[in-house]
């Protein structure tokens, strides 16, 4: 039965043909936002994978640092004692070039 070009069917209901026409849109824009959704899903798994891998370089890296700074810190530690001994004889020699003196001016 044809109603024209307003499509009017003699009541306040939709056709079925528009009703159709609704609910095929609406699965559209269902599965597009499903596919979005998915999208998104996707997104936010490689970006946790991302922030983990970060996550293991940055705890590597901190390991690593500590470790270079453990080691400057010894080589600080055995350059002063190093530091320290070098005092020490000199110290020594200081005493040695002394007593040496001295005995030369007793023998004199």
């Amino acid at each position: 039965m044809d109603f024209g070009d307003d499509a009017y069917n003699g009541n306040d209901y939709a056709d079925i043909g528009e009703a159709q026409a609704t609910v095929s849109a609406t699965n559209a824009e269902i599965a597009k936002s499903q596919n979005l959704m998915q999208a998104i899903v996707k997104n936010t798994q490689i970006t946790a994978e991302a922030i983990r891998m970060l996550a293991d370089i940055t705890s590597s890296m901190s390991g690593k640092i500590d470790s270079l700074v453990g080691a400057t810190n010894s080589v600080a530690a055995a350059s002063n004692r190093a530091a320290d001994a070098g005092y020490q004889a000199a110290a020594a020699s200081n005493r040695a070039a002394d007593a040496a003196a001295m005995g030369k001016q007793h023998d004199a």
